[in-house]
Parts: structure tokens; C-alpha cells; sequence
């Protein structure tokens, strides 16, 4: 019997010889073998620049590396009360992220059993913050912010009931201390960088250090004012992103990272020999053909033909 499951496989058989046929007749293409006689060169030389490079210095989050020809160095970890600080600044976003599933004035089940989960979190967290820091004050201001959080979770539990606009307010009522701790978070992160800088300086001649590379992995969301981009900027003198610093968005292991820097190096090289500009390869090769053409034409539909 011809079950839909037959339908399935026959399907799947006819997209299998399609791309075949496909993959046949490219190998079959002199124009593709054009291409791929472009990319095979690309990769190698870009290999071969990165290889030549100078210094490179990934600054990826709690740590760097030094890589300096054969050395690669791994820097110290930064100081674990960053990672408490943001943790705490992030505890009234939990409560908001769980709380706005709900969708009716009254808490759903699961909504509750969450919540529950979350005070005993928050518990916690606040427990923690007896000897943690080598503040008392800034002990103190962490559990004066999950405090907050627990209160208004156990208010929250006992009544069942949501209202969007006091948990507005309640979020708002903390924007300060929230970003006290984002200070004091930037603060200590900066310092374990610059710490961590002055001791590689030992590391590297004055000829080394003028041709260092800093390597930044990141989220795409955290890239715009990104704190290892600032940091790195004013350390050599740039304003941002440049020819020293590279941003390797969403690349977080350290050999993607390092092919994304390659192709930075390689692309600048042929955009200054070719082009005379630095910066051209890295934009879109079609993208002032694009502006040109979208000039003169039109995208709105003529329906009277």
C-alpha cells in the first residue's frame, strides 16, 4: 500500500538525484572551477598573512590570550565579584522575563510553580552575600536589590494575582541600584584588563606592541559600546572598531575568531593594494552598485498593465 510515509521517501529520493545531478554538473563547470580556484587561493594566502601577522591579543570576556608567533599566553581570569554583580543586576530581570508570560490577572499554575522556584533562588543569593566580597558595603547593596526581589515575589505568591504596572514600578524602583552595580561591574573588569595589559607590555618591544591586534568575540547585541572595544580603543588610540580592533561577532571559539581576524587582515590588504581604500573589501562589493541602480528604478507595482 503507497502509505504517506512512501510519499515521504520518494520525495526525499528525488531531492537525493536532483542534487546530485546538480553537484555533477558543477564539477563539470569550468566557470565553477573558476570560483573555486579563487577560494582555494583566498584561503591560503589569508592563511599565509595571518601566519606572518604580529601580535594578537583576544580579549574574549573573563580572560585574554597573548599570541605572539609560537607563544600563546593565557592571562589571569578576571576577578569572579564581576560575574556576581550582574548576576544580582539580572535578578529582577528573571522575576520580569517570568512574569510577563502570564496573561491574564491571575497567575497560571506553572506561572506559580516558577516563581516558586525563583524565590527559593533569590533565598538563596541573598544568603550568599554574608562574606562573598571584600566589601561589606557592596554586600550590603546586593542584598538590599534581592531583598527587593524577594519581597515582592513572596507579595506576588500570596495574592496569585499579576499587574503588569506594578511590576513596571517595581522594576523602575531599581533602576539605580541596578546600575550602581553595573558601574562597579565595568569597574572591575577594566581594571583586571589594564592589569592584565601592563604586564604583557614586559612581553612585547616597542615594534611589537605598535603592530598588536586586538581580537574581540562577541554577541551581536553587545557590540555597539561594547566595554572590551572602549577599553582597547582608548589603549592604542583609536576610536572604535579599526585596523586593530576586530569585532568577531558570534565567534567564540578561538580558531573561528582567529579565521575572522585572517579574512580582516587579508581583505584590508587587497582593499589598500586594489582599490586604494582600506576599508573597501570590507563592505559589500555590490553595495554601491546596489544604491546605484535602486536610484533609478521603481519598486512600486504598475497595475495598469
Amino acid at each position: 500500500m503507497f502509505t504517506q510515509l512512501s510519499a515521504v521517501l520518494l520525495v526525499n529520493l528525488f531531492f537525493q538525484a536532483h542534487n546530485l545531478f546538480a553537484d555533477t554538473q558543477k564539477r563539470n563547470d569550468p566557470v565553477n572551477d573558476l570560483n573555486k580556484s579563487f577560494r582555494s587561493h583566498y584561503a591560503k594566502t589569508r592563511a599565509s598573512i595571518l601566519q606572518n601577522s604580529g601580535p594578537v591579543i583576544i580579549v574574549r570576556g573573563d580572560n585574554m590570550i597573548l599570541i605572539n608567533g609560537e607563544r600563546r599566553i593565557e592571562g589571569k581570569l578576571i576577578d569572579p565579584t564581576y560575574h556576581d554583580l550582574k548576576a544580582v543586576a539580572h535578578a529582577p530581570l528573571a522575576l520580569y522575563s517570568l512574569l510577563i508570560r502570564n496573561k491574564t490577572p491571575i497567575l497560571s499554575d506553572d506561572i506559580i510553580s516558577e516563581l516558586e522556584k525563583l524565590a527559593i533562588v533569590f533565598e538563596r543569593s541573598y544568603s550568599a552575600f554574608d562574606s562573598r566580597l571584600n566589601s561589606k558595603e557592596v554586600e550590603k547593596k546586593q542584598r538590599d536589590i534581592l531583598s527587593s526581589c524577594i519581597d515582592f515575589t513572596s507579595v506576588t505568591l500570596k495574592t496569585k494575582k499579576f499587574d503588569y504596572s506594578n511590576l513596571i514600578k517595581f522594576m523602575r524602583s531599581l533602576l539605580n541600584p541596578i546600575q550602581e552595580n553595573l558601574e562597579l561591574a565595568a569597574k572591575y573588569r577594566i581594571n583586571n584588563y589594564r592589569d592584565q595589559i601592563f604586564e604583557w607590555r614586559t612581553e612585547l618591544n616597542g615594534k611589537q606592541w605598535e603592530q598588536v591586534v586586538f581580537l574581540i568575540p562577541g554577541s551581536p547585541m553587545a557590540r555597539k559600546d561594547n566595554l572590551a572595544v572602549q577599553f582597547c580603543a582608548k589603549l592604542v588610540g583609536e576610536k572604535s572598531e579599526g585596523a586593530r580592533i576586530v569585532y568577531a561577532e558570534s565567534l567564540f571559539g578561538e580558531n573561528e575568531a582567529m579565521l575572522r581576524l585572517a579574512t580582516h587582515l587579508f581583505d584590508t590588504k587587497i582593499g589598500e593594494d586594489i582599490f586604494s581604500d582600506p576599508w573597501r573589501m570590507h563592505r559589500d562589493a555590490l553595495g554601491p552598485s546596489t544604491a546605484r541602480y535602486l536610484d533609478v528604478i521603481s519598486l512600486t507595482p504598475n497595475y495598469d498593465h
